[in-house]
C-alpha cells in the first residue's frame, strides 16, 4: 500500500538530511500539515530508511492523554533504546537533565549515528520540550538527526517545540497538504490495481477532500463491498472512524465547530452560524478555517452527508439538544420560516418556552401547504405535549387529527375521542365541537353526534355562522337521517354566506341542491366552469371531492370523469391520500354508470390501496357498492359475498353512502333470484329517499328495480304502477334512466309492439353510455326479433349482444342471451287456464309456427331457442290441448302470427273450422311474420 503518493520530494529531502548525519551533519526537519495530512506516514518511513541505512532510531508518540506526563516523550525515547546507555537514567530518580541526556545520545551517536522522532508535537509535555530544544542547538555538528512531527489547528495558539525550532539555522521545515485530484487517482489505482474511470476519481476526491485518511478509509470500505468494489464511493464503518479520528485531533474547538455546522445541517446561513460561533468565542472564519483544512467541509457544506451523521452520533444527548435549542431560538429571533425553526425543536424534542408551541403551531400550516404532513403531525404532537392550556391543547388536537384524517383516519380517531367528554361538557368552542362531531359521524357513531349536536349554542360572528352553514349542508347532503332529527341554531342562508367567496359553501350547496333535484343545469354547468380551473391542494380537498360528487348524481360524468382524472394528477401518493382513495371510488362510480365493470374493479382496488378499508368509516357504502354490484353482474360470487359480509359501521343505513351499499345488494339478490329480499331493499330504499328528499335516480333508481322484481314475482300492476310514477320525475326521459323505463315497458308488450320499444330503449341507453344496460336491451330486442320471425335482425342483435356482454364484462347476461323468452305478457296471472287459454305465449309461438309446417330447427332458429325447448314446448302443448301430434294443431293457427292471440271460433262438430277474424290477414303484424319465405329455411 503506498501511503506516500505526492510525497516522495519530501521524502527525498528527509533522506538528505539522514545521508548528512552519516558525515557529522546533523540536522533539524519539522514536518507540520492539516490533520491527517500524512505526516506520521512520513515519519514512519523516514525511520525506515534510517534503519536500512544503519542508523539508530529512537522514536516517541505524543498525546492528549499524556501531554501532563513530565518527561513523558523523552522516556519514550529512551525506553525505544531497549537497554538505555549510561547517562540517560534520570538523576536524581525520576527526572532527566538536558546535558546528561545530550551526552548521552552524543557518546551513542559516536557509535551509530542516530534519528530521534517526535510525532504529533502538538501533544508534547514541556519538560520534554525543553530537553529536546536544547538537542536540537547543538546537533549541527553531531551524528543525530531531530525529525518531529505534527499539526495545529488554524487559529489555535502555536506549541512551542516547532516555534523555537524553526529559528535553527539548521532547520528544515516541511509543509504537507491535502493530495491533488491527480494524487488521488494514484493512489486509487495504487489500492485497487487498475485505473478508475474519472468520475470515479472526482467522487472520491469530493468525498475526501484529498485527505489520506479520509481517502483510504473510503478504500477500504470500497474493498469490503461484496461481491466486487464498485466505481462509486459507498462510505461506511471505516469512513465513519476516519471522520471522527480528524475531529478529535483537530481539538476540542475543532469538534464544537463541527458540532455547531453539523446541527444546523446543511449549507447553513451565514449570519446564523456566526451567532453560534460567537457563543463559543469563534469567529466566523477561524471556525470554516479549522473546518476546511480538516479536510470534512467544503465551503459551508458536509463533503458527504455521513460526515454530518458521524458528527452528530459523537455528541451527547444534552449537547445536542441544548444546540438545537439555540438554534431554533436564534432562527426565531431572526423571524426565518416556520419549518426551519420547527426542525430544530423537533430534533431537541422540547418546546417548554412560552413562544415554542406557537412557532411549532405556525410550521405545521407551513408544512400541511408544502404537503408535509408527516411533519405537520410532529410540530402539532410536540406543541400539544408542551402546552398546558386546556383550550390551547384542544385545539391542537382537533388540528393533529385534521391533518391525520387525510392519511389515517383511525389514528384521527384516536386522538378525537379523547375530546368527548370535553364535548359533553360544553369546553370547545364552535369550531372544535363542529370537528369532533364530523368525526364521529364519519366513524358511524351517529348516536353521540347527535346528543352533542345538541348542546351547540347560536354562532357568534359572520365566520362562526358559516362554519354551522357548510355543517349543515354537508349533514343534510350526508347524514339526512340526522339532519331530519336536529335543529342546528343557524339561519337558513346566513347573511355572511357567499358561495362565491368560499369553495365549500359552493361545494355543499351544490351537493345538497342536487339532491334534492333543486339545483338547475345552468347552476351546474357555472360550476363545471369554475372547478375546472381549480387546481388541488390540502385546502381545496375536500370542496373538490363533494363537487365532483354533486356532478355524478348530476349525471354530469364526463366533467366529473375530467376533474377526477386532473386531480389525481396533481397529487402524489404520500399527499392527500384520502382525496386519492375519495376520487378513485367516484371513478368507479363513473365506470359503474357506464357499465364498464372491469374499470369499476379496477378503480375499488385502487380506492381501497390508497386508503385501507378500516380508514373509510361511513364513506365505505360508495365503494363497496360498485364492487357488489359489478361482482354481481359479472358473475362474480366470491366477490360479491367477501362484500357482503364485510363489516359496515352500524351508523351506515342512516347516510347518504348506506343507499349505495343497500341499492346494490337488492341488485345482488334480484341477480341470483331472492326477489323478494331485492323487493324488500329497493323499497326500503325509496321510503328512505323519499323521507329525507333525495329521491334522485342517479342515487338509487329503486322505483325501476323495485319494478323489476314486480315483474320477476308476476306482480304486473304493482310494476307499471312505479313506471308510471318514475317517468312523472324529472329526468325521466332521457338517458339510462328512460332506456330502463322503455325496456321494462316493451316486455309488457306483444312482440311486435316490443321490438320497436326495444331499439328506442336500445337508442337511449346508448346514448347514456350504459353499455350493461344497452346489452341488456339487445338481448331483449334479440328475442323479441326471434319471436316474430326476424330471424336475421335477430341473429344481428344477438352477435352485438354478445360482442357488448364481452366489452362490459357482465357474464350473467350470457345466461339471459341464450334462455327462452319469457311469458311477459302473462305475469301475475294466476287463473286455472283449458284448451288454448292454457297456453304461454311461448308455448303459443312454438303451436303456431309448427301448425304452419316449420320443423322443431326451424322453429327453435326462428325464435331463437334451442331446439331442446321447442320439443319441451311442443309437449306442454300437446298435453293442454289434449292431442298427441302436430297434425292435430288446429289448422287456422297456421293463419295467424304468433302474439296477440286471437280466442278460438267456438268449436262445433257440425261444421267446418272457421278460417281466423279478416282483420287479421291484412295486419301489419300479419304481413311481418309472414314476410319470411318458409321454404327458405334449410330443413332439418
Amino acid at each position: 500500500m503506498n501511503m506516500l503518493v505526492e510525497r516522495s520530494a519530501e521524502l527525498e529531502d528527509v533522506r538528505r538530511r539522514l545521508t548528512g548525519a552519516g558525515g557529522g551533519h546533523g540536522s533539524v526537519v519539522v514536518v507540520s500539515g492539516l490533520v491527517a495530512a500524512g505526516k506520521t506516514a512520513l515519519l514512519w518511513e523516514a525511520a525506515d530508511a534510517a534503519r536500512a541505512a544503519g542508523m539508530l532510531v529512537l522514536h516517541a508518540q505524543c498525546s492528549p492523554e499524556e501531554q501532563a506526563l513530565e518527561f513523558g516523550a523523552v522516556r519514550q525515547l529512551v525506553e525505544s533504546t531497549g537497554v538505555p546507555p549510561a547517562g540517560l537514567a534520570p538523576a536524581p530518580p525520576g527526572r532527566f537533565t538536558a546535558q546528561g541526556v545530550h551526552s548521552a545520545l552524543n557518546r551513542l551517536a559516536e557509535r551509530t549515528p542516530l534519528l530521534l522522532v517526535v510525532d504529533d508535537y502538538q501533544h508534547l509535555d514541556d519538560s520534554s520540550a525543553g530537553i529536546l530544544l536544547y538537542l536540537a542547538r547543538r546537533v549541527r555538528d553531531t551524528r543525530i538527526v531531530l525529525l518531529v512531527g505534527g499539526s495545529v489547528a488554524p487559529g489555535s495558539e502555536r506549541p512551542r517545540l516547532p516555534v523555537e525550532l524553526l529559528r535553527q539555522p539548521n532547520c528544515h521545515a516541511i509543509r504537507l497538504g491535502f493530495l491533488s485530484e491527480q494524487g488521488v487517482g494514484e493512489l486509487l489505482l495504487d489500492r485497487f490495481g487498475r485505473t478508475l474511470p474519472p468520475a470515479a476519481v472526482t467522487g472520491y476526491y469530493r468525498a475526501s477532500g484529498g485527505n489520506p485518511l479520509l481517502l483510504h478509509a473510503l478504500i477500504d470500505d470500497a474493498l469490503a463491498a461484496e461481491p466486487v468494489p464498485g466505481d462509486t464511493p459507498v462510505p461506511g464503518e471505516s469512513y465513519a472512524q476516519a471522520i471522527l479520528h480528524c475531529l478529535h485531533r483537530g481539538g476540542p474547538d475543532l469538534l464544537q465547530a463541527a458540532a455547531i455546522l453539523a446541527v444546523l445541517g446543511d449549507r447553513p446561513d451565514p449570519a446564523l452560524l456566526a451567532r453560534m460561533l460567537r457563543a463559543d468565542g469563534m469567529t466566523t472564519d477561524q471556525a470554516l478555517r479549522r473546518l476546511r483544512l480538516s479536510g470534512l467541509v467544503d465551503g459551508l457544506s458536509m463533503r458527504h452527508p455521513q460526515i454530518r451523521d458521524a458528527i452528530l452520533g459523537e455528541l451527547d444527548d444534552g449537547t445536542r439538544i441544548e444546540l438545537d435549542l439555540r438554534a431554533a431560538h436564534a432562527l426565531y429571533q431572526e423571524s426565518r420560516p416556520p419549518l426551519e425553526v420547527a426542525r430544530h425543536l423537533l430534533a431537541a424534542g422540547r418546546a417548554g418556552e412560552e413562544w415554542e408551541p406557537a412557532a411549532l403551531q405556525e410550521a405545521a400550516e407551513a408544512a400541511i401547504a408544502a404537503g408535509e404532513n408527516s411533519l405537520a403531525v410532529a410540530c402539532l404532537e410536540l406543541a400539544h405535549a408542551s402546552a398546558d392550556d386546556d383550550g390551547v391543547r384542544n385545539e391542537l388536537a382537533v388540528q393533529r387529527a385534521d391533518i391525520k384524517w387525510r392519511d389515517d383516519p383511525v389514528a384521527a380517531l384516536r386522538d378525537i375521542l379523547p375530546l368527548r367528554s370535553a364535548l359533553k361538557k360544553g369546553s370547545l368552542d364552535q369550531p372544535q365541537a363542529l370537528a369532533v362531531i364530523r368525526y364521529l359521524l364519519r366513524s358511524g357513531r351517529i348516536s353521540e353526534a347527535e346528543a352533542a349536536l345538541g348542546t351547540l349554542e347560536p354562532p357568534a360572528g359572520a365566520e362562526a355562522e358559516t362554519d354551522l352553514y357548510i355543517f349543515r349542508q354537508w349533514l343534510a347532503a350526508s347524514y339526512p337521517e340526522l339532519h331530519r332529527r336536529v335543529v342546528l341554531p343557524v339561519e337558513p342562508v346566513p347573511a355572511g354566506v357567499s358561495s362565491t367567496a368560499d369553495p365549500m359553501v359552493q361545494a355543499v350547496d351544490l351537493l345538497a341542491g342536487v339532491l334534492r333535484s333543486e339545483t338547475g343545469e345552468e347552476s351546474i354547468r357555472v360550476a363545471e366552469e369554475i372547478w375546472t380551473t381549480h387546481h388541488v391542494h390540502e385546502g381545496i380537498a375536500e370542496p373538490a371531492a363533494t363537487v365532483i360528487a354533486a356532478l355524478v348524481y348530476a349525471d354530469h360524468i364526463d366533467t366529473a370523469e375530467k376533474l377526477c382524472e386532473r386531480f389525481l394528477a396533481e397529487t402524489s401518493d404520500d399527499t392527500v391520500q384520502n382525496l386519492q382513495g375519495v376520487l378513485y371510488a367516484v371513478m368507479a362510480q363513473i365506470a359503474l354508470r357506464r357499465g364498464d365493470l372491469p374499470a369499476t374493479v379496477r378503480y375499488v382496488r385502487r380506492a381501497f390501496a390508497q386508503m385501507p378499508a378500516q380508514n373509510w368509516g361511513v364513506g365505505i357504502g360508495v365503494p363497496l357498492a360498485c364492487l357488489l354490484q359489478a361482482a354481481a353482474l359479472m358473475g362474480d360470487e366470491e366477490t360479491a359475498q367477501a362484500v357482503l359480509h364485510h363489516p359496515v359501521p352500524d351508523g351506515l343505513f342512516q347516510t347518504r353512502f348506506g343507499l349505495h351499499y343497500r341499492h346494490a345488494r337488492g341488485l345482488h339478490y334480484l341477480l341470483t333470484g331472492r326477489h323478494q329480499a331485492a323487493l324488500r331493499e329497493f323499497l326500503t330504499c325509496g321510503s328512505l329517499m323519499l323521507r329525507w328528499g333525495v329521491d334522485l335516480p342517479t342515487l338509487a333508481p329503486w322505483r325501476i328495480d323495485a319494478a323489476r322484481a314486480y315483474l320477476e314475482l308476476g306482480k304486473r300492476d304493482a310494476a307499471v304502477d312505479l313506471l308510471d310514477e318514475q317517468e312523472r320525475r324529472p329526468g325521466a326521459g332521457s338517458g339510462r334512466t328512460a332506456a330502463a323505463i322503455r325496456r321494462l315497458r316493451a316486455g309488457l308488450q306483444a312482440p311486435e309492439r316490443r321490438a320497436g320499444m326495444l331499439s328506442e330503449a336500445a337508442a337511449l341507453a346508448a346514448a347514456g353510455g350504459d353499455q350493461v344496460e344497452l346489452a341488456g336491451v339487445t338481448i331483449e330486442l334479440a328475442r323479441a326479433l326471434g319471436a316474430i320471425g326476424e330471424v336475421d335482425a335477430a341473429a344481428d342483435a344477438a352477435q352485438r349482444a354478445a360482442e357488448l356482454i364481452e366489452r362490459c364484462g357482465a357474464a350473467i347476461l350470457r345466461a339471459r342471451l341464450s334462455a327462452e323468452p319469457e311469458d311477459t305478457d302473462r305475469a301475475g296471472d294466476t287463473r286455472t287456464l283449458v284448451g288454448l287459454d292454457a297456453l304461454t305465449d311461448a308455448e303459443w309461438r312454438v303451436a303456431v309456427l309448427a301448425a304452419r309446417g316449420f320443423t322443431n330447427r326451424q322453429v327453435a332458429r326462428t325464435l331463437f331457442v334451442t331446439v331442446s325447448t321447442v320439443e319441451q314446448h311442443l309437449t306442454r302443448v300437446y298435453r293442454k290441448l289434449s292431442i298427441t301430434r302436430r297434425r292435430d294443431l288446429p289448422r287456422w293457427l297456421a293463419d295467424v302470427g304468433p302474439s296477440p292471440r286471437p280466442r278460438p271460433p267456438e268449436e262445433d262438430p257440425d261444421r267446418p273450422e272457421h278460417p281466423p277474424p279478416a282483420h287479421l290477414k291484412s295486419s301489419p303484424l300479419r304481413r311481418l311474420v309472414l314476410s319470411a319465405d318458409v321454404h327458405r329455411v334449410p330443413s332439418c
